[in-house]
């Protein structure tokens, strides 16, 4: 997935892979992704063991679940009740 990748750049080519992969069937994730990457950018100015210890790392993603919890209020107001689809935008957001 784009967090894994060593810089910005290579961040975005991952999530235009992601997009054609997954657009079909779940268009509005990267959607999501690309509403929210200002807060995400930052990431990359890491190193690489820190990037992957704040991207696997449950505990220091909980504060990033405020921005989905909102994503899911809005799809939900939007009339989006796919649960598999906002699953999937959960899960690939841990």
């Amino acid at each position: 997935m784009f967090y894994a990748s060593i810089n910005e750049a290579e961040g975005v080519r991952e999530l235009q892979n992601f997009s054609k992969k997954w657009d079909d069937k779940y268009p509005i994730i990267t959607d999501i992704w690309q509403r929210n990457w200002s807060g995400i950018a930052p990431l990359f100015s890491f190193p690489d063991g820190i990037r992957k210890a704040i991207y696997t790392t449950n505990a220091i993603g909980v504060p990033g679940e405020a921005w989905l919890n909102k994503e899911v209020k809005f799809l939900s107001g939007k009339g989006v009740t796919n649960q598999p689809e906002l699953s999937f935008a959960y899960a690939t957001a841990m």
